[in-house]
């Protein structure tokens, strides 16, 4: 039941007209119990099965509507693929690969009937057809299926024979470089982009593996292992903290895509905007972040985990231009999906947003509805150096907002022995330092004894992270209080 809900109701107007069309045609005598069922879920999308099966046979445990149930979606998948139509105007020219790889697999099921029913002629025309297709997908394992059979039906004359074998060899050649690319990529992220490894054993293993992959791209050109390559490359200088190289890559990135329509999906258009967009957050470019991480969600469905991970990222960028309204406005569409299963891939995200509307609060004033946020967050518990030292040195940032300084004493030395246990950054090092001053003079922020040294290495030297666990930046919040 599950499954007919999720595939109609992600179906188009004109795709449920023409499903509705398709079990007409097909059913023979009684009530069409199947379009039954699609009113039933267009009138209440989240209906159960004991509901449906009892409002259809009166019987929440009906067999009956089990099997007509899988019956339908049996028709439902049938009609997809008959459903694209490239002639009709649908294709996406933004993101056509779904679009053209369904027409491949259309275009060579037809050749075969065709060839079965002896109509080489016009079996060879689809051929075409797909191999065409395959071409422009940068796809070359699917151009050499196609090439093959080609050969076969046209390649009597030797010219023609040796021609089409020399395209099967090139594509042969692409193929094993794009599948060795896709598999590197693959392996890198199944043992280290997201698992919680050193990032020297990260750099050790895209080091090892992106200058062979370089050299065959060298060799033998593919667009598709070109950019497989790049994906690497902005790991590795993310890694490095070589971000003026990364946005060189990024940008070369969007080059491929834009030169090649044809491998254009929603997943490939929308990573080199989403990793611009945290580029730009480095150098602090905050516009320009908002524009990428705009157009980064504009190739995904507002409930996928892509929209809302990006979303996240825009809620950063907002808090720094202090646009409250757009922070609020963002906040009030995020927080909905919270609960939703995609949200549920990863729980770290939930802890973010909410120390994101924890600063929020702060930005605004309301500084015990940021310390209320800041309490509820369980997810980010894991990363000892990071975002839990983070959050408590902002803990301790609104405590003294909210005038409380004892309390805010007693979090800063429990700060003390957390840093004191773990492996943190400099900059916090140098934080607690001048809060520790402030703290023997009850953050009354009068001027401390190396004061000025110590704000110079927070700008200089141990430098804020506008991607990291420190929002609301320490430097320029201490020294708006000592003003």
């Amino acid at each position: 039941m599950d499954r007919v809900k999720l595939l109609y109701n992600h179906l188009k107007n004109s795709e449920k007209k023409a499903l509705k069309t398709y079990l007409t045609a097909y059913h023979t005598k009684g009530q069409n119990k199947s379009l039954d069922l699609l009113k039933l879920i267009e009138k209440q999308p989240d209906i159960s099965q004991e509901i449906a099966s009892k409002a259809l046979y009166d019987d929440a445990k009906s067999k009956a509507f089990i099997m007509m149930k899988a019956r339908l979606y049996e028709k439902m998948t049938e009609l997809l693929p008959m459903s694209v139509n490239p002639e009709a105007n649908r294709r996406d020219r933004e993101h056509p690969y779904y679009t053209d790889l369904a027409n491949f697999r259309k275009y060579m099921l037809i050749a075969t009937v065709l060839m079965e029913k002896r109509l080489n002629i016009l079996a060879l025309e689809f051929f075409e057809k797909a191999r065409k297709l395959a071409a422009n997908c940068n796809a070359p394992e699917l151009e050499v299926d196609a090439l093959v059979r080609i050969r076969g039906l046209d390649g009597r004359e030797i010219d023609r024979f040796e021609d089409i074998s020399k395209e099967i060899q090139r594509s042969l050649i692409q193929q094993e470089l794009d599948i060795n690319a896709m598999g590197l990529v693959r392996k890198w992220h199944s043992l280290h982009a997201n698992r919680p490894a050193g990032d020297e054993q990260k750099i050790a293993f895209l080091e090892a593996h992106i200058p062979e992959l370089e050299d065959k791209i060298r060799q033998t050109y593919s667009p598709r292992a070109d950019y497989f390559m790049q994906m690497l490359k902005i790991s590795y200088y993310f890694l490095t903290h070589n971000y003026e190289a990364c946005k060189g890559v990024v940008h070369h990135s969007i080059d491929i895509l834009q030169k090649n329509e044809g491998m254009r999906s929603p997943a490939r258009m929308s990573d080199p905007w989403y990793q611009l967009g945290k580029l730009e957050l480095l150098f602090s470019n905050w516009e320009e972040a908002i524009t990428a991480f705009e157009k980064a969600r504009s190739f995904h469905a507002e409930d996928s985990w892509a929209y809302l991970n990006t979303s996240i990222w825009l809620l950063y960028a907002h808090i720094y231009r202090r646009e409250i309204d757009q922070a609020d406005s963002l906040i009030a569409k995020i927080e909905p999906e919270l609960e939703s299963r995609v949200f549920q891939r990863s729980p770290v995200i939930n802890g973010i947003f909410g120390y994101l509307r924890s600063c929020v609060y702060f930005l605004k004033g309301e500084f015990h509805a940021s310390w209320m946020a800041l309490q509820e967050i369980q997810e980010l518990s894991f990363d000892k150096e990071g975002w839990i030292t983070g959050t408590k040195l902002f803990e301790i940032m609104i405590l003294i907002e909210k005038n409380e300084p004892e309390i805010a004493g007693q979090k800063l030395e429990n700060l003390r022995k957390h840093l004191s246990r773990h492996n943190t950054d400099p900059r916090m090092k140098t934080i607690y330092k001048l809060l520790s001053a402030q703290e023997r003079q009850s953050f009354c922020f009068d001027e401390i004894q190396g004061e000025a040294d110590l704000i110079l290495s927070l700008r200089e030297q141990d430098k804020w992270d506008p991607a990291g666990h420190e929002v609301i930046r320490f430097d320029d919040w201490y020294m708006s209080h000592r003003k």
